[in-house]
């Protein structure tokens, strides 16, 4: 656990150099990410596309779509959650190696074990960092998500990784 830690802290820091010229922002980012999602006290595994249209330096507009499965436990039938989510992101990109950002997503959770959808809330960040010009990975996502299904709410986390590809100057 010692060596991941200082693997990531070394990885972090060697991504703070930045170079003289900054970056055009791109037009459109095009994330998919492998998602961990722990909704009640399941945990589900699946993946996300999200694409954002990037209106200028720091303000996107977010659309992310995402499908979780959960295993089946001892002959029990699983369950499915798929998230259609929308809104801002915030992005701080004056660095050229790394893009932080901010997000609050608002749409709906289908979960296909009790056939119903409801509202959700998402809100969180994370950060990407550039591997070329056209291509960062998503480090880290972190979001919190709230759910209400029937007259109970659940607050749940989803945490993402995965790759950026980046279109458009």
């Amino acid at each position: 656990m010692r060596r991941i830690s200082w693997l990531v802290l070394a990885l972090c820091l060697s991504c703070l150099s930045s170079f003289a010229q900054p970056r055009p922002t791109p037009l459109v980012d095009l994330s998919g990410t492998y998602s961990y999602v722990r909704f009640e006290k399941t945990n589900y595994n699946g993946a996300s596309v999200s694409f954002a249209l990037n209106t200028n330096k720091w303000l996107g507009l977010v659309a992310d779509v995402g499908g979780y499965h959960e295993a089946v436990k001892s002959g029990f039938k699983s369950s499915d959650l798929v998230s259609y989510l929308f809104g801002p992101r915030v992005s701080y990109r004056s660095d050229e190696r790394i893009t932080p950002f901010a997000q609050v997503l608002l749409g709906g959770v289908y979960d296909t074990a009790i056939s119903r959808n409801t509202i959700a809330l998402s809100a969180g960040g994370g950060f990407d960092v550039k591997i070329d010009p056209h291509v960062s990975l998503r480090l880290a996502q972190a979001d919190y998500l709230l759910t209400r299904f029937g007259e109970q709410t659940q607050n749940s986390v989803r945490l993402s990784t995965g790759l950026v590809f980046h279109f458009g100057k």
